[in-house]
């Protein structure tokens, strides 16, 4: 039997097999009517009365998997092989506008393979995963990037999010559109982590989630988005709250090697939560059977999750083992940027995901580059690791795992500001600072009680400047002198001026992060629409400050120290600090 050519653009029918006619009206088998061993004529029997053509096969390198695009209607969609040569496959064309039962399937997927047998339908590759080929490729949407240039390609799946992985507009609209958040430390340690995704296969390293935590309307959904923009339209690539185990795992499958946005993580419940987290970092999905007996293909895939929502992840008594894949940040920018969310929000519109292609290009033609570049970022991490925290047993014991994820964090630090053309900051400052935090937050005492008692211990070693407003003191000459404002101390309250405390907390914590457990626990009080500062009066001007109640930061401080069987008492910490006066203020509202 010989096959007659095809091309793609062909307009000479395709041979069909004996015994069937396709026209216009339908496909129909044509079926010998006989008598006393004789044919006396023929029956016409309709197979489905709309006709269609096989236009393409197509074949997944990565499963080996063969599908077939079938045009029907004035349109073109891809079916799988396997299904078009079943009932399911037939009852499947049916649901997409195919008019024919569940009665012609068997005669129907006869029909198609003696098509494909008579016919040589060209095959091309189609993918169920984008990433790294094993060829060196990178498959990122519709498009494959590899040694000698960009071609397109096609994929198997296609969801909202995977829709959403194109390229819109140009790298100066997004330049412009992500510049002013990207000012911010917190906004670029996202962009960094959406950076490594791609970069974890080169370098062999393993997933991780990284988690923004804080109240409504602090920026963390926006911050992910502008992370997301890097490759696509970040409306679409966010995978809204409420996300089930299988949707997320099918989600982190189909964009393998690029990292994933999900958002409201309050609302998945904690045992679906903690098993998403679980599949996140070990990059696997759960083992399920499939419908026609037998295991199903254990879904396998590399990303970095970018996770929004109310609660860390991350609690005082997490099993280490889960959360050393997780980065916990607060709160978005840290601070209100009115400008420049206003700014990503309109130029995002027109230009997003122009920055990826930019970086997969350099990816596919500098792996050898990239991994001795994490060489370096290896050292520079180690190294951050100093003074007693070398012989700390809590730190020892998690300070390899940690590298694991700020090392490929620092090393997409580098790769992004060597590509970036708008405002350049320095990754090596910003990633060690952020491993700095993670380290204090496997130590044996929850970050919040060593926050709190690094705040109690400033202000009392810094009364002088926390006094009455316009207060005068001595020098050691004896000259009258106006103290620098830290804050004021009142008998209830104290009263914190914000970037002060966030100057004597640098490198050591996250202000932001411990006003969010602050607020948890009851001792920063807030403003109406949840803010973390309130109007102050400090030397005679209204500022904005925190204010922490006095007596509940004491009991968290008293209580956990009860606890640890440590005998001092209340009073004789309370006594540390004056309680100071405080002018009575005219306007209640103003502390």
């Amino acid at each position: 039997m010989t096959k007659q050519a095809f091309k793609m653009d062909d307009v000479v029918p395709l041979i069909l097999p004996a015994k069937y006619r396709k026209d216009d009206t339908g496909i129909f088998k044509i079926e010998d009517i006989k008598k006393a061993g004789s044919v006396i004529g023929q029956n016409i029997v309709p197979l489905s009365w709309t006709p269609f053509d096989i236009v393409e096969q197509l074949k997944n390198p990565d499963t080996g998997e063969h599908f077939l695009k079938l045009r029907f209607n004035g349109e073109e969609k891809i079916f799988s092989a396997g299904d078009l040569a079943s009932r399911k496959g037939i009852v499947m064309l049916a649901s997409f506008g195919v008019n024919t039962t569940e009665t012609k399937a068997a005669q129907l997927s006869n029909y198609i393979m003696e098509v494909r047998a008579l016919n040589n339908i060209p095959v091309s590759e189609i993918y169920s995963q984008m990433g790294w080929k094993a060829d060196g490729s990178f498959v990122l949407g519709d498009r494959k990037f590899t040694l000698t240039g960009v071609v397109p390609c096609r994929l198997s799946v296609q969801g909202k999010e995977v829709q959403a992985i194109k390229s819109c507009g140009d790298i100066d609209g997004w330049v412009k559109a992500v510049d002013g958040l990207l000012k911010h430390a917190p906004q670029r340690i996202k962009m960094y982590n959406a950076v490594k995704a791609p970069i974890l296969h080169v370098l062999r390293e393993q997933n991780n989630i990284l988690n923004d935590s804080g109240g409504t309307s602090q920026g963390k959904t926006i911050t992910s988005m502008c992370a997301m923009s890097t490759f696509g339209d970040p409306d679409g690539l966010m995978l809204a709250g409420g996300a089930t185990v299988v949707a997320v795992e099918q989600l982190a499958g189909q964009m393998c090697d690029l990292p994933i946005h999900i958002d409201d993580t309050q609302k998945i419940n904690k045992d679906d939560l903690d098993k998403i987290i679980y599949s996140l970092g070990n990059g696997i999905g759960k083992g399920r059977g499939a419908k026609t007996g037998g295991m199903q293909d254990t879904l396998r895939f590399r990303t970095v999750a970018l996770c929004t929502g109310e609660d860390r992840i991350i609690k005082d008594n997490s099993f280490d083992g889960m959360d050393m894949r997780i980065l916990e940040v607060t709160r978005g920018l840290g601070e209100d940027d009115v400008e420049a969310v206003h700014d990503f929000k309109n130029g995002v519109k027109n230009h997003y995901g122009v920055f990826g292609e930019v970086l997969i290009r350099y990816l596919v033609d500098n792996k050898d580059a990239v991994i001795e570049m994490h060489k370096a970022s290896v050292d520079t991490i180690k190294k951050t690791v100093t003074g007693a925290d070398v012989m700390d047993q809590k730190i020892i014991a998690v300070k390899d795992r940690l590298i694991g994820i700020f090392a490929p964090t620092l090393t997409a630090g580098k790769i992004f500001e060597s590509l970036y053309p708008g405002t350049k900051m320095s990754p090596e400052e910003i990633v060690k600072t952020a491993f700095k935090t993670a380290l204090e937050d496997r130590r044996g005492e929850s970050y919040t009680l060593r926050g709190a008692r690094a705040i109690h211990g400033w202000i009392a070693a810094n009364q002088a400047y926390f006094l009455n407003d316009g207060a005068y003191g001595v020098d050691g000459q004896g000259h009258a002198r106006q103290y620098k404002a830290l804050g004021n101390i009142k008998p209830t309250k104290y009263v914190i001026i914000p970037s002060e405390l966030k100057l004597a907390l640098k490198d050591k914590f996250s202000v932001e992060r411990l006003m969010d457990d602050f607020k948890k626990e009851g001792f920063l009080i807030t403003g109406k629409k949840d803010k973390h500062t309130l109007s102050s009066k400090i030397k005679e001007q209204v500022i904005k400050a925190y204010v922490l109640d006095k007596s509940s930061l004491i009991h968290l401080l008293t209580w956990k120290k009860r606890r640890s069987h440590d005998r001092s008492n209340e009073g004789s910490l309370q006594g540390q600090i004056s309680t100071g006066n405080g002018a009575a203020l005219e306007d209640e509202s103003v502390w």
